[in-house]
């Protein structure tokens, strides 16, 4: 079996976001975590017998109709009456109970402390649930996603320093963030696919990585982490526990968290689909580029230059009488990506084109201006 030590180096890649910084880890589940979520699930001989978990699960959603679950919505292993997900664990060992929640949290504040994103003060909660794979013949894998909104998991201007003066502490995005975390509960362990970092979602990058966790470790990683689950390799569905991990003074567990499997473009809203692509699939954004593209004739302009103060791109001048009545231009990044279509610049009322609402990131800083077909514009 896999160490922890193993596994990280083997997946350090997918554990590094795109300024360098760790972004996820592996650890150990304890030992008494295990023995009650498995007797909790009545998992013997690792096959889960009809029991009160069984009957509660449904599927995640329309998108994965063969991934089931059952998230508990009170925090921890409750086993206080009245509190939703005690009928699991009220006809255990209270006391079992009990150390086993306070184990894999002191197991999960450790391992964020290691990978600073933990302050010495902040104390963890994390939110359960249940899933395993349905019954269908071939397993239907996940469409990639996150398990939050974007902008739960992401920097935000209220990360930044602050001038103003607070009675409460403000924490950054590192102590800030949620996590999330997946661990299998029966000896034939669980797989999920996750994708490397990327610095802008919509442009296409490298296949998922298909992330093989053992019996008895578990795979923590931060809410921005795209990625899939769906496979199965045992006929039980391989039962498997999720988390949600939260750290007091960050953000708040929401009791209506669903999966987002899209992201928002300058050509709208867009499926992650698109540009995130399964570890045994072709690059959909590549086929559809190269189709686009084939067979046009091209006129650059001047490269593009970041305008930070505008929060978008300026295309450099092109003479508005050098396009034909059947032509457009619009910007194109150097590696033949399309950003979006290209419009006048009234402000400065100059023979400047800019492509709108295109925000500034570190990989998107020159363009060229292309001309194109209208007819080609459109399915573009």
């Amino acid at each position: 079996m896999s160490t922890v030590e193993e596994l990280t180096e083997k997946y350090s890649d997918l554990l590094q976001d795109t300024q360098g910084r760790t972004r996820g880890t592996f650890l150990n589940v304890p030992e008494e975590t295990l023995a009650v979520l498995r007797d909790c699930w009545n998992l013997k001989q690792d096959q889960p017998s009809v029991d009160r978990v069984a009957r509660r699960l449904v599927p995640v959603q329309s998108y994965s109709p063969n991934i089931l679950n059952h998230l508990i919505k009170s925090p921890g292993f409750p086993t206080e009456a009245g509190s939703d997900g005690s009928e699991f664990f009220k006809p255990l060992n209270r006391i079992d109970v009990m150390i086993a929640e306070k184990m894999l949290q002191a197991h999960l504040e450790e391992a964020l402390k290691d990978i600073n994103y933990c302050a010495n003060e902040q104390r963890v909660t994390f939110y359960f649930s249940f899933l395993k794979t349905g019954a269908l013949e071939r397993a239907t894998k996940q469409e990639p996603h996150i398990d939050f909104k974007w902008n739960v998991v992401e920097p935000s201007k209220a990360d930044s320093p602050s001038t103003k003066r607070s009675r409460k502490k403000r924490y950054g995005y590192e102590m800030r963030v949620p996590f999330i975390a997946f661990f299998p509960l029966i000896k034939e362990g669980m797989q999920v696919e996750v994708w490397k970092a990327r610095q802008n979602h919509a442009s296409s990058g490298d296949p998922g990585v298909l992330v093989d966790i053992p019996f008895g470790k578990m795979m923590l990683v931060r809410g921005d982490t795209v990625h899939a689950g769906g496979f199965k390799s045992s006929a039980s569905g391989n039962p498997r526990g999720h988390l949600y991990v939260y750290r007091s003074g960050g953000e708040q567990h929401n009791l209506d968290t669903s999966n987002t499997y899209t992201i928002q473009t300058i050509h709208g809203m867009k499926e992650l689909k698109a540009f995130y692509k399964h570890y045994d699939e072709e690059d959909p954004v590549a086929e559809k580029e190269e189709e686009v593209i084939r067979g046009e004739s091209t006129r650059n302009g001047n490269e593009v230059v970041e305008d930070t103060q505008r929060d978008c791109v300026f295309a450099g001048q092109i003479e508005e009488s050098s396009l034909a009545d059947d032509e457009r231009a619009c910007l194109v990044t150097t590696d033949g990506y399309r950003y979006g279509r290209v419009v006048p610049d009234n402000d400065n009322r100059a023979n400047h084109l800019s492509a709108e609402s295109i925000a500034c990131k570190d990989d998107m800083q020159k363009f060229v201006i292309e001309v194109v077909p209208l007819e080609r514009k459109r399915q573009a």
